[in-house]
């Protein structure tokens, strides 16, 4: 990248990303096509990442446009919770979709609690109605994923658990109906700018999107950054853990979709420190997502239905019958904070001084990776396409046929 001055002409693309992840990006199978049981960690967590930017890929193609964020470590964990409790061809469907091996199914051992980079991960289940779960399954569940358990379900309670596992940052539970069983993950990260953003330093400034310009609060700063450049991806870690979060604007020629074939540890590998200067815009956004029409299209697919098979969780005769995950994502000259709470129901019946050698801008849609230490999990994705804080929120949830 040398002294360059990275000035972008307007990107009109129709989305862009933001990842919160861990990441070393490599499986490029198709969907399904490995087992879970046949594979390693290191390829277990590529299958993991694949299928998360799988999923995102889609969500973005049915934004039109509108920001998007997957909490895909917390989509990944609830996930893992239904696999500890089927049994036959629901158990192999949803291991073809989920990696499970050992490693991460008890990595919500660790992640229940905050860690110094700002991770923190809670699991609960509730019953209603005389539901029972085994006691097999309350034990694994305790010990693997430190779940909380509750009877006598209701919605005033599931929702107040949200609130408090959130921080705040969420007001209610993704679904607003209770089910026979309810599993409930919230995940969030937050971390500090390593060089912070000063407020009087934040200016009204133009953020070019698909739909033309607008006007967004854009914060800068010039210090040592972590910089790097890959095949036209220029990224910048600007976390005070800096291998969480990589900040990334694609080359002009990109698509939205091209996120599914990033190549994250290749980029992440590139990163150099340099002195130079960053303005990132002050933003929230929020995403509501509905999982059961991608998951239907997955060998997993026989969760949703008559055929599954949870009987090492609970009584034979329940299903999956919705799955919802909300998100938001804040970013302040205080730093940046990503929560995501999901939702699944099982019912029966149907489911439904120095020169600086740099500049960069992000006054166009761009890309951000955060992960934790290592670049080797996904956390949360996001699309932005516009950072305005009045842009409404977009939520997916197709209609039935």
């Amino acid at each position: 990248m040398g002294r360059a001055v990275l000035r972008g002409q307007l990107l009109r693309l129709a989305a862009a990303v933001f990842i919160l992840c861990t990441f070393s990006y490599a499986f490029k199978d198709v969907l399904g096509r490995v087992s879970a049981g046949s594979i390693s960690g290191a390829a277990a967590r590529n299958q993991q990442n694949w299928t998360s930017l799988t999923y995102l890929s889609e969500l973005i193609a049915k934004s039109s446009g509108g920001n998007v964020m997957l909490g895909a470590h917390g989509l990944h964990s609830s996930l893992s919770v239904l696999i500890l409790g089927a049994r036959g061809r629901t158990k192999d469907g949803l291991e073809k979709i989920l990696p499970t091996d050992s490693t991460l199914l008890n990595s919500g051992q660790k992640a229940s609690t905050a860690t110094a980079s700002g991770f923190a991960e809670r699991t609960a289940l509730w019953t209603k109605g005389g539901t029972l779960l085994k006691p097999t399954f309350k034990d694994a569940c305790k010990r693997r994923f430190q779940c909380e358990l509750f009877g006598g379900g209701n919605l005033a309670a599931i929702d107040a658990w949200f609130r408090e596992a959130s921080g705040g940052q969420l007001d209610k539970a993704p679904i607003q109906d209770v089910g026979d069983i309810t599993i409930g993950n919230v995940s969030t990260r937050s971390d500090r700018w390593a060089s912070p953003f000063r407020p009087q330093q934040t200016k009204d400034a133009v953020f070019h999107t698909a739909r033309g310009s607008s006007a967004v609060r854009m914060m800068s700063q010039t210090s040592d950054f972590a910089i790097g450049d890959f095949r036209g991806w220029t990224a910048i870690a600007p976390l005070r853990h800096a291998a969480t979060a990589l900040f990334l604007l694609p080359p002009n020629t990109a698509q939205p979709r091209d996120v599914g074939a990033l190549n994250i540890a290749e980029l992440a590998n590139s990163l150099r420190l340099q002195f130079g200067s960053v303005s990132i815009p002050r933003f929230t956004i929020s995403s509501q997502i509905n999982f059961l029409p991608l998951i239907a299209r997955t060998p997993a697919a026989i969760a949703l239905g008559s055929e599954a098979d949870f009987s090492a969780m609970t009584e034979p005769g329940l299903h999956v019958t919705a799955m919802q995950q909300d998100t938001r994502l804040d970013v302040s000259e205080d730093g940046l904070k990503a929560t995501a709470g999901t939702e699944i129901l099982f019912e029966r019946g149907l489911s439904s001084t120095r020169s600086a050698a740099y500049h960069i801008v992000f006054d166009r849609p761009f890309f951000v990776v955060i992960t934790d230490e290592s670049f080797t999990r996904i956390e949360f994705a996001a699309s932005i396409t516009d950072p305005h804080p009045l842009l409404p929120s977009w939520h997916y949830a197709p209609r039935s046929k």
